[in-house]
Parts: C-alpha cells; sequence; structure tokens
C-alpha cells in the first residue's frame, strides 16, 4: 500500500500503517481526535492516495481503448498498411485531439506500429 504513495508520504504514514489498515478498528470513529490525528491523517493519505491510484488507473484506460478505437476505425485496410505515420497521425488528431494529446508523440507513433503489425497478421490469416 505505501508503495503508491510519494516517499514523503511514505514515511508519514509509515509508523502508523499497521493500525491504518487494521480492519478491526474504526479509524474514524475516534473521540480524541488530537491525540489521534496521526493514525487519523495517516488513514486520510492512505485513502485519498488509493483514489487517485484508482482514478489515473481508469482514466488510462479510457484513454487506451479509445485510442485503440481511433486507430481501428482509422486503419483498417490493406492500404493502409501503406500510410507514413506523420500523414496518420495528423488525420488521428483531426479526429480526437483529446484523445491523441493525452499521449506523446513518441507513444501515438508506438501504438500505430503495433496496431499496423496487428493489422497486417489480420489481413494475412484472411487471405489465406
Amino acid at each position: 500500500q505505501l508503495d503508491m504513495l510519494d516517499p514523503v508520504y511514505q514515511e508519514r504514514v509509515a509508523p502508523w500503517v499497521d493500525q491504518v489498515l487494521d480492519r478491526s478498528s474504526n479509524l474514524f470513529a475516534t473521540t480524541d481526535l488530537i491525540s489521534d490525528w496521526p493514525v487519523v491523517e495517516s488513514g486520510l493519505i492512505l485513502a485519498s492516495g488509493g483514489i487517485a491510484r484508482f482514478c489515473l488507473a481508469t482514466m488510462e484506460a479510457q484513454f487506451e481503448a479509445a485510442m485503440e478505437s481511433l486507430l481501428q476505425t482509422n486503419l483498417y485496410k490493406k492500404e493502409h498498411l501503406e500510410k507514413h505515420w506523420d500523414e496518420v497521425d495528423m488525420q488521428l488528431r483531426r479526429c480526437n485531439s483529446v484523445v491523441t494529446g493525452y499521449f506523446s508523440p513518441g507513444q501515438r507513433k508506438k501504438r500505430f506500429e503495433r496496431h499496423l503489425a496487428k493489422l497486417q497478421a489480420k489481413l494475412s490469416d484472411q487471405h489465406i
């Protein structure tokens, strides 16, 4: 659990992690917030880190799926295998600048090359 946090937060939470992760205690049912604050704070930090990690992973998966869909929509025929990267990148950016803007040009190019390899394999399998 601590590895999802930045080092400064890992240090802050580390002394209290066992208490925070002890499922038999209700971390937020404390009656003395002042003396229990380090444990409560650690719980909040861990919870916030977990939520942020989940949200980022979800966004990443959605952008990956959207980019794959964009490639499949625009590159699906044999003649598409001959297209140059610069031309395709410009076309993809016009189609959906939000999705393409999420990825760096290098990341987009890698996905394009991977998609072309899959398309080539698919098309060659269909002609056998």
